[in-house]
């Protein structure tokens, strides 16, 4: 899960302008796959298979989002 939470970072850093800690990103990163764990009951090894570049460039667009709706 760490390299996801790098990837996680490294969009939101490079096409966001945003520095999120490490622990966040882990959070967000851990919050997909359990939804993906209730959702289409997988167990957590086949769930992190779906956590993709292109996810996480999602979750990163929410974020950013978020973020700037504040």
């Amino acid at each position: 899960m760490k390299d996801r939470v790098t990837v996680l970072r490294g969009f939101l850093a490079d096409l966001h302008g945003l520095q999120l800690p490490p622990e966040l990103a882990r959070v967000q990163v851990a919050g997909h796959i359990e939804l993906l764990v209730c959702v289409l009951r997988l167990d957590r090894q086949a769930a992190r298979q779906f956590v993709t570049d292109d996810v996480l460039r999602e979750i990163a667009v929410d974020i950013a989002a978020a973020v700037a709706s504040e």
